[in-house]
């Protein structure tokens, strides 16, 4: 059931103070929990405050492109496969209980904590590079901290994804920074691994360095060649 045919969300709009409404584009926020909705197409474009629309059964954010929520989404407990179509969101995101592979189409920032708890995440690939807030993966099924996450606040958590091993090997692998991280083979303090984490980070740079150096070794040899081909007619 779309949004703007369920009598619940109209019984709500119809309590929502009309200071708050503008031309039923936007609103303070909106609480549009467990009404049993699948779809959030019809919803006003602006949302100041927040928007919760957790324990439903939405499945994607079609025709949410032009949403902007300006405070805190709980999009959690639904059947989301997807994130496609992904509104902007300025704080906080909890997209936790979804049935998520992947969370693509996030912003590379999260301008907040991020909770995608109970999902069915296996990777970081394609998900955002900085988390302003605690960033919490658990009960995913979790085997490699590749992909593109770079830093966290306060806490990631990382408990209850029993194929994910080496944790600490792999966040200084991955270059992962955050204040505090819960594993399942233990709790530590990024204190505890700075040391080998910034040697890795400075092994890291000096390797980029070097590969961008040959490309440019490369570049100018190929650039000689075709100026030598072109001075004396000589095909390669």
């Amino acid at each position: 059931m779309k949004l703007k045919d369920s009598k619940e969300y109209k019984n709500i709009l119809s309590k929502i103070k009309k200071s708050e409404v503008n031309n039923s584009e936007q609103l303070q926020s909106l609480k549009i929990n467990n009404i049993g909705i699948s779809s959030l197409e019809g919803i006003p474009k602006i949302i100041r405050q927040y928007l919760k629309c957790n324990n439903n059964k939405i499945t994607s954010f079609k025709g949410c492109e032009d949403l902007k929520i300006l405070g805190k989404f709980d999009c959690s407990y639904n059947k989301l496969t997807s994130l496609e179509g992904f509104p902007y969101v300025g704080s906080a995101i909890n997209v936790s209980n979804n049935e998520l592979t992947s969370l693509k189409h996030l912003p590379t920032q999260v301008k907040g904590y991020l909770h995608a708890n109970n999902n069915k995440l296996t990777s970081l690939k394609d998900f955002p590079e900085k988390i302003n807030g605690e960033l919490y993966l658990e009960g995913n099924d979790l085997q490699t901290l590749e992909g593109s996450l770079r830093k966290a606040q306060h806490v990631i958590s990382l408990r209850k994804n029993p194929n994910l091993k080496n944790v600490k090997d792999q966040i200084i692998k991955n270059q992962i920074k955050c204040m505090r991280y819960f594993t399942d083979e233990g709790d530590f303090y990024f204190k505890e691994i700075k040391e080998e984490f910034e040697k890795y980070g400075l092994y890291l740079r000096e390797k980029n360095k070097q590969l961008k150096n040959n490309i440019v070794k490369q570049e100018i040899i190929i650039k000689t060649r075709q100026k030598t081909t072109e001075d004396y007619g000589l095909g390669i």
